[in-house]
């Protein structure tokens, strides 16, 4: 039976496709082509198009059920306002009809009912001819499951209120209050359909939250990424220090050991930094858990206040029952007020017969005398009723005004809300131009910051090497001469001098380069202090190396000067023995000293020991400078490592500046979120007590007119009866000639007394 019911539903909503056909617009194969909402919204325009305005739906909503669901709301809201106020019929298809599985979940029973109230409203509009006509077109069952349908419509929604017309015709015998009570529940409505399309617009705005939390999570989890990649780094660098320090184990000295703890403490330095580093990251775990435990405490806050909203909304609809309650009442109150009339009629008909009496006992000229008595009443009555009905006119005029102060101010609530909606376009246009700006100033700033500390990382140490070489190659070049002609030059090896130089003008060269160029890094002020050490550590260290050089060249000076003494000594000792051979009386000694001539050679063994001695020093010398070449190798090991551990903090740096970015952009856009929530909160809370006082003094005013309408009516009644009573004791009493002036003097009299009352209320 459904499924016959579904297919008659589809086939008479595809009698519309000629009528409300649009350019881009699909043919309607089955009920899932109507999620949407665009076509059942047409079909609704066309039913009565001041119900549905096409502009409020959105045609591109196919991919996003967040739209079709609004589309949906709106549908929703036209059909239940259409039944309320077209029909006379209390409809809340919001509760018949769940939105949310229509566009989430495609639910073809939900689509159903939807087409089944358009199919009550096209049968029950004044052209329902035209929408018949295709039902008459259909086979058998499916025209029997059509009308058992419109049935179930016409007995399933309850009456709101009688009807408009008899409602319309009382009013007009009535005062003119009583036609801004249908105003006031008019106004009631419009207030309830905003209040629901503001709570739709809450619901949207709950999903843009649940987003937000979506990309927080996703962010989150790359920041957790980017960590245990920064984890396998780090162990990559330790296994290739470990490899390092196992290849050097077999070569270093009691220096390279020192080194070996300068470098043991920078990497324990390095570890508690990364150690700081991870708790920093477990810190920022937290907080973020934080956040979003913030977040979700934030969107159940405002869950409740949506249900509060609900809550309120339901409100609503009970005080417009108790309106439709006062109606009653009011009707009531005009029944009886006809039955009063009634009474007053027939009190009028009896006068009338007892006048028919008189009129037959008195004689002519007394009828004329109350004939004009008559006439001043009704003159005055007249008066009466026009006093009472320039205070009705006053009365309306003022309710007129204040309806049109009412408009005035809802229309000034649509023109703020239109200025509200422009700014807030303009701010997200502003915040999206900001964060481009910011973005182009970070690029910048980055690549500026890393060209001025490459500039000023490399021609610092370059500047610092080629001072602590040039004070070196001083060092070497003023060294004494020695004995024979020899100077230290000679004695470090004219190789190594030469290399010296050339390495000093090499630095030079690039120093000059790296100054023209720019440089590489950006160093904070921390490490250009670390490095500034570091070299001055390595510069003394080459000062005590040459401190040594130069007390080792003292003590081969001295030895050589020592070598030299000896030589003189030897040759003087020659030089006089060879004088005192020239001479007549020592021909003996000559002739001893020339026998002893084979023998006396002793100076070139002195002189190959010498020899031996200064190859022996030139050993040394080699081996020192294997040892400074050794300390050279190392310094450059301890370059990388820097170079390394500069990395590293850089790294570390960009992951510390991401995190603030990460912070700042949650605070500002939960600051964003709480502010315009808030604010809409306050504008309804406000909007609420404005209408409830309105209610109040409308209320209140009622009431007042309703007492003073009493009290007149009752004071006309009490004056009636009392004329009649008074008139009757007069003609029932005998008549003398001299009697005939009383009666006049009785009514007028009896006129001043009802002025005077009338004065005094």
């Amino acid at each position: 039976m459904e499924g016959d019911a579904e297919r008659s539903l589809l086939l008479w909503i595809q009698s519309f496709e000629d009528k409300v056909a649009d350019s881009d617009g699909a043919a309607i194969t089955s009920l899932v082509d109507l999620v949407d909402g665009v076509f059942l919204s047409r079909v609704m325009n066309h039913i009565d198009a001041e119900y549905l305005n096409l502009e409020l739906i959105n045609t591109q909503a196919s991919g996003n059920w967040a739209l079709q669901a609004s589309n949906l709301k709106t549908l929703l809201r036209a059909v239940e306002l259409y039944y309320h106020d077209e029909l006379g019929q209390i409809c809340e298809a919001q509760e018949l009809i769940d939105v949310a599985r229509i566009a989430k979940e495609h639910d073809t029973k939900e689509i159903a009912r939807l087409v089944e109230l358009l199919l009550g409203c096209a049968v029950q509009c004044p052209s329902k001819s035209e929408y018949i006509h295709p039902i008459m077109q259909m086979d058998a069952s499916e025209q029997a499951s059509m009308m058992h349908m419109i049935e179930n419509l016409m007995h399933r929604f309850q009456l709101a209120s009688p009807q408009h017309q008899q409602r319309n015709s009382l009013n007009q015998n009535s005062f003119g209050y009583l036609s801004h009570e249908g105003e006031s529940s008019e106004s009631l409505q419009y207030q309830l359909a905003q209040a629901l399309e503001k709570a739709s617009q809450m619901e949207l705005r709950f999903l843009d939250m649940e987003n937000e939390k979506r990309e927080l999570t996703e962010r989150f989890e790359n920041v957790l990424a980017e960590k245990e990649s920064l984890a396998q780094k780090y162990t990559v660098l330790e296994d290739e220090r470990d490899k390092l320090v196992s290849e050097r184990q077999s070569t270093l000295t009691r220096d390279n050991k020192k080194i070996q703890q300068i470098v043991e403490g920078e990497i324990h330095a390095l570890t508690v930094q990364l150690e700081e580093r991870n708790e920093e990251l477990a810190r920022v775990k937290r907080e973020s858990s934080e956040r979003l435990m913030v977040l979700e405490n934030e969107v159940r806050r405002q869950a409740d206040e949506l249900d509060i909203s609900r809550s309120k909304i339901s409100q609503l609809g009970k005080l417009e029952a108790s309106v439709a309650k006062y109606k009653k009442k009011l009707e009531e109150m005009n029944s009886l007020r006809t039955q009063v009339k009634d009474l007053e009629n027939h009190n009028a008909q009896y006068l009338d017969k007892v006048l028919d009496l008189e009129s037959t006992v008195k004689t002519i000229p007394a009828l004329k005398t109350l004939v004009e008595r008559y006439k001043n009443q009704v003159v005055e009555l007249e008066t009466a009723n026009v006093e009472v009905a320039s205070s009705n006119q006053i009365k309306d005029q003022k309710i007129k005004r204040l309806q049109e102060e009412l408009d005035s101010a809802f229309g000034g609530k649509e023109f703020l809300e239109s200025q509200v909606e422009e700014l807030r376009s303009q701010i997200a246009s502003m915040q999206h131009h900001h964060q481009q700006q910011v973005e182009d100033e970070e690029g910048g700033y980055t690549s500026a910051a890393i060209g001025s500390t490459r500039t000023h990382g490399t021609g610092d140490h370059s500047e610092g090497g080629v001072d602590s070489a040039g004070e070196a190659l001083s060092s070497l070049s003023v060294s004494r001469p020695g004995p024979m002609g020899y100077s230290a030059d000679y004695l470090l090896g004219q190789e190594s001098v030469t290399l010296l130089r050339e390495r000093i003008t090499r630095l030079e060269r690039e120093n000059a380069e790296l100054k023209r160029n720019g440089g590489v890094e950006n160093l904070d002020q921390s490490q250009l202090s670390n490095e500034l050490d570091m070299a001055l550590k390595a510069k003394e260290a080459l000062h005590m190396a040459m401190f040594e050089l130069k007390q080792q060249n003292d003590q081969l000076h001295d030895e050589l000067e020592s070598l030299r003494q000896r030589a003189t000594m030897d040759t003087t000792a020659a030089a006089v023995a060879g004088g005192v051979a020239g001479s007549p009386a020592a021909a003996p000694a000559q002739t001893q000293v020339q026998a002893q001539a084979p023998p006396a050679s002793p100076p070139k063994p002195s002189n190959i020991v010498e020899k031996e001695k200064i190859a022996e020093y030139e050993q040394r010398i080699g081996r020192l400078q294997e040892q400074i070449e050794a300390g050279d190798s190392l310094r450059a090991t301890v370059t990388e490592l820097t170079n390394r551990l500069k990395e590293k903090e850089s790294m570390i740096n960009e992951l510390s500046e991401q995190r603030s970015k990460l912070e700042n952009y949650t605070k500002k856009t939960l600051h964003a979120v709480q502010t315009k929530y808030m604010v809409a909160v306050s504008s309804h809370r406000n909007q609420i007590n404005e209408k409830q006082e309105r209610i109040d003094f409308l209320e209140k005013k009622m009431k007042e007119t309703r007492v003073s309408y009493s009290r007149e009516q009752a004071l006309m009644m009490s004056a009636f009866y009392e004329i009649g009573t008074e008139m009757q004791r007069r003609t029932m009493m005998p008549q003398t000639p001299g009697q005939g002036a009383q009666p006049a003097a009785w009514l007028a009299s009896k006129r001043t007394e009802e002025r005077a009352k009338r004065r005094q209320f």
